[in-house]
């Protein structure tokens, strides 16, 4: 995702840390932005959770639902009770991806997704 434009939600506090979206073709691409520093120099390295652009309706729903959940081929979403979430994918190459977000990063991607930031750009 290193050329490709991505979102970070606009409820992001100061320290723009959040989920990160970005669209490739009829890919979507998400990220965990706390691990930018990490792949400054090899942004191309940088994990990232790939599925199709058709899976986004029901991940958005997902997201919108404030359950635990998965879309087959897409992502599970792990919502735990203090707040924080594990998103749980796989990368381009296959292989699994998993990152972690704290309570602040849940709250703003939920309210960018219900107001429709990482819908198509």
């Amino acid at each position: 995702m290193s050329t490709v434009k991505r979102k970070i939600s606009s409820y992001s506090g100061g320290e723009q840390t959040c989920v990160a979206v970005g669209r490739e073709g009829n890919l979507v691409l998400i990220q965990d932005s706390k691990q930018d520093a990490d792949c400054v120099d090899i942004p191309a390295e940088q994990p990232t959770i790939v599925f199709a652009d058709s899976h986004w309706p029901a991940v958005r729903d997902l997201a919108l639902s404030s359950s635990s959940g998965e879309v087959q081929g897409a992502i599970a979403i792990e919502l735990h009770a203090d707040g924080t979430a594990a998103f749980r994918g796989i990368d381009a190459h296959d292989q699994p991806v998993r990152f972690e977000f704290d309570i602040d990063e849940m709250d703003a991607w939920t309210k960018g997704v219900a107001d429709g930031e990482f819908d198509k750009p």
